[in-house]
């Protein structure tokens, strides 16, 4: 191993200023960010990403107005956590919502799954995708989780038949019926 070189008190001085100061920084952009948007520093820099990925561009308007229509316009525990791919294109979301919060019989469930539809559809139409995590089951059974699973379906299908001839393994759970 090679010696390590510590800075010296000048060097400290300025490391530790440096670091004070970017803390402080991130804390009110933080706080900004959460109190005018909603979102985590986490969040944005999620959005920030994907809205300049090579060959994946999204304005940042369009996909934090796909993430708004998904969750309705509500922050919080019904927004759930977010999180994303940047070269892929896969947006990540967990409904936040727990087993019994969205009845299917509740008035506000077909505009839930309306919103969920409608925010896939703009994403897909982008190149992206939308992956529904956790949900309660009844939106689960109402809207495809995994969304369209594009020209790879035939070799997932193929791998799958491979692996686990007699369908025992979870059959059914994965995209495509697979």
């Amino acid at each position: 191993m090679g010696h390590t070189r510590w800075l010296n008190d000048d060097e400290k001085r300025a490391w530790t200023a440096f670091t004070t100061v970017h803390a402080l920084l991130y804390r009110r952009l933080e706080q900004r960010l959460k109190r005018d948007f909603g979102l985590s520093g986490l969040q944005y820099e999620i959005l920030a990403r994907l809205s300049g990925a090579p060959d994946r561009e999204m304005r940042m308007a369009e996909l934090a107005g796909a993430l708004g229509d998904l969750v309705g316009g509500r922050r919080g525990r019904d927004g759930g956590p977010v999180s994303a791919h940047a070269a892929t294109g896969v947006l990540w979301m967990a409904s936040g919502l727990r087993q019994g919060d969205l009845p299917a019989d509740s008035p506000a469930f077909p505009a839930a799954v309306r919103r969920l539809t409608e925010a896939r559809e703009r994403l897909t139409a982008r190149g992206g995708s939308l992956v529904l995590v956790k949900a309660p089951p009844e939106l689960k059974r109402a809207v495809d989780v995994w969304g369209p699973p594009g020209d790879a379906l035939g070799l997932m299908r193929r791998v799958k038949e491979r692996f686990d001839p007699g369908r025992r393994l979870g059959p059914g759970r994965f995209v495509g019926g697979i």
